[in-house]
């Protein structure tokens, strides 16, 4: 018995100790596949045929790495079915073939212009960093960073590889070039020549500088180092310093050239010689300040830019560098989002309009004529789409997102803040009215409010109300006459029916009317802005400058969703049992990342009731009701009010006798109060569990008895 009750007292003390060391997981999952643009940047660029390939990366966020190919200069860019989540150190096309170095896990191949990828050696995982990729005669080189190797040739594509042993284990190679039958290393410690295909080297100069870029130029050959670029004309028998113009100078990590001018990607921007290196000048004029560069591309006349620090993404310039626009992963917010048929839609304040046909799980962008456009709204108006931008006015499509065309006849203003769609007719806010079509955007005609901006828009009943910066107005007779006074001072940005009620989102908190928008009460969030509304069963969700807030009460109470780590969100919309919503920013593993899709089941989003908003002394986990149970049951718990804060952050979870997590019953940021949880263990066997409540430093768990 004694011996019995030890082995009791063993699992309770591992158990304590197991639960106090997990790891509590989110329920919001961040859809960025595709759409993410976040601080990722660019680490190559490479062409092949008519593909622009880009790798996408950083090494503390290898799940946002991945290769984009554009088929369109740079305008469009679509993810590619890249090999696993590896940050991708180098491409190198050869013929047909691309090729791809990783961040720890060796090499990959595809001969598919990068639809699929094959691995190509040193694929065990963990210790095979690839960082330089050439092709010398009939071998295919790469420097591989691992325990044994080092320099590697093959002779057939890479299917098999051999040690190179004449090459020193421990020097890397940042970058290749052939040139005059001869093949040239960029390293840590100089350059080195082969003549034999890579099999034996000689060194060629810049010993003690760390190379991470050479390039050949008119005669010359060109090394971009940490501590200076450098030409040679007799291939690295003697080497000259060249960065006169270039100021506190930081090291080149990539060089290009179109015609006669050679550029140099710099810590610092970008930079161009119009005279061989012998002087530099900056070109970084819509590169929004002076980005590291990390690769550079010419194509015809375009040059392509790809930054890594500062600024992210993909830059293009038809201009030599007199002015570079943005071409891809570059940083923007989510403006709107909504449904047509299976497909989600997002807009975005400077990148034009997403889409994705799989609930989120990967995002492409619409077509070029929408592709720089700031979209304020989206919405469906029977077989069409229409999206409004800022300066640009209405475009519609009417075969799903894949053409658009702008219709703006009629429109007095093209700075469009919101829509409404009622019936056949489509109503237009604008920066100065409202406007109204009956035939699908063809015409447009003056609907009222003059020099109004209108945020936001509903018809109830026979009333028509708009949202402006300062209040409601109404009109019940189709836009002759308004009434106004209605929250003044309030900037409603957001109308939603629900449960015959009216909710206002405005700069103060929400608001509801029972009586068509005439009288108004205040229903919480006051401290919040509150952008947009949906439902989902008998609970509504609103979008807020602080995440999701959600209330199954009519706005009594409110309980905080997150994403935690999000900042402000802006459209909300519930689809095929999930919450998607916009964020303005957010961040995975400590990064910054903007324009995200947030994602989370919306049955995990109910099941909390508050039973009591009376302010308690003290946290209080009370035993579950009934014990033993079968296989349903209550928990309740009481939430004290902090000093600090009127909401606390609270975890219940589940677990078993082993201490494995079952499941979070609440995840959430609650009001002080009573509350009461259901849970359910019908896909559970009989036995004991224990189940949690943390609140901050507060920790308490008891025991409960399923029976079945």
């Amino acid at each position: 018995m004694k011996k019995t009750f030890f082995i009791f007292l063993l699992l309770v003390f591992n158990y304590s100790i197991l639960i106090s060391n997990i790891t509590f997981a989110q329920d919001w999952t961040a859809c960025y596949n595709g759409i993410f643009n976040g601080a990722c940047g660019v680490n190559c660029l490479e062409k092949l045929n008519n593909y622009i390939f880009a790798s996408v990366g950083d090494y503390g966020m290898t799940e946002n790495s991945k290769i984009y190919r554009s088929s369109d200069n740079g305008v469009n860019w679509y993810p590619m079915n890249t090999p696993g989540i590896y940050v991708i150190n180098s491409l190198f096309v050869s013929g047909t073939d691309i090729f791809a170095g990783t961040l720890s896990y060796g090499l990959f191949y595809s001969s598919d212009y990068g639809l699929n990828w094959m691995p190509r050696g040193f694929n065990t995982g963990g210790y095979s960093t690839v960082y330089g990729i050439e092709k010398s005669g009939p071998n295919l080189l790469i420097y591989v960073s691992s325990l044994s190797t080092s320099l590697c040739y093959s002779t057939d594509n890479g299917l098999n590889w051999n040690p190179v042993t004449t090459w020193s284990l421990y020097r890397r190679i940042n970058s290749f070039l052939n040139y005059n039958n001869s093949i040239f290393a960029g390293c840590f410690d100089g350059v080195y020549k082969s003549s034999d295909n890579g099999m034996t080297w000689s060194e060629r100069g810049l010993q003690s500088s760390s190379i991470n870029k050479l390039y050949y130029f008119q005669g010359s050959i060109y090394a971009g180092a940490n501590d200076s670029i450098y030409r040679t004309t007799n291939e690295g028998l003697n080497w000259y310093s060249c960065v006169s113009g270039i100021n506190n100078y930081t090291g080149a990590y990539s060089i290009s050239s179109i015609g006669n001018l050679l550029f140099a990607g710099t810590f610092r921007g970008v930079y161009c010689s119009s005279n061989g290196g012998d002087y530099w000048y900056s070109v970084n004029s819509g590169l929004g300040g002076t980005p590291k560069i990390d690769a550079l591309l010419s194509s015809n006349t375009k040059l392509y830019a790809g930054a890594n620090f500062g600024k992210y993404g993909v830059f293009a310039t038809n201009d030599n560098g007199q002015n570079w626009f943005k071409s891809g992963f570059n940083l923007f917010h989510i403006t709107s989002l909504i449904l047509n048929g299976n497909t989600l839609f997002v807009g975005t304040d400077s990148s034009g309009i997403y889409y994705s046909t799989n609930e989120g799980s990967i995002w492409y962008p619409a077509k070029n004529e929408l592709n720089n456009n700031y979209i304020t709204s989206l919405i469906k108006h029977g077989s069409n789409i229409f999206a409004g931008t800022v300066d640009s006015g209405v475009y519609k499509s009417s075969n799903n997102g894949q053409n658009w065309n702008r219709v703006n006849s009629g429109l007095g203003s093209y700075f469009i803040k919101s829509f409404l769609s009622e019936d056949t007719s489509l109503f237009a806010g604008t920066v100065s009215g409202i406007y109204k079509t009956t035939n699908n955007g063809t015409n447009w005609i003056y609907y009222g409010l003059s020099a109004i901006p209108i945020n936001a828009m509903i018809i109830n009943n026979n009333n028509f109300l708009a949202g402006t910066d300062n209040g409601i107005q109404i009109t019940t007779n189709n836009g002759i006459n308004w009434t106004s006074g209605i929250l003044t001072g309030k900037s409603v940005k957001g109308f939603y029916i629900f449960n015959n009620r009216i909710y206002s989102g405005t700069n103060n908190g929400v608001y509801s009317s029972s009586n068509n928008g005439l009288n108004w009460y205040q229903n919480g969030l006051d401290t919040c802005s509150i952008n947009s509304f949906t439902n989902f069963s008998d609970t509504l969700a609103c979008s807020s400058s602080n995440g999701i807030y959600v209330t199954t009460n009519g706005g009594t109470n409110w309980i905080w969703l997150g994403p935690r780590y999000e900042g402000e969100t802006k459209p909300i919309l519930a689809y095929n049992g999930n919450i998607y919503t916009g964020g303005i920013k957010g961040y995975i593993g400590g990064d910054i990342l903007t324009g995200c899709i947030w994602k989370r089941v919306a049955s995990t989003l109910s099941g909390i009731r508050n039973i009591s908003n009376e302010v308690v002394s003290n946290y209080c986990l009370f035993q579950n009701y009934p014990n033993p149970f079968n296989p349903v049951t209550k928990i309740k718990f009481d939430i004290k009010k902090e000093y600090r804060s009127q909401e606390s952050e609270v975890k219940l979870s589940i677990y078993d006798i082993l201490g494995r997590k079952i499941e979070d019953l609440v995840n959430e940021k609650l009001q002080p109060g009573t509350y009461e949880v259901t849970f359910d263990g019908s896909n559970l066997p009989s036995g004991v569990y224990f189940y949690q409540l943390r609140v901050g430093t507060y920790l308490e768990t008891k025991k409960m008895l399923l029976i079945k």
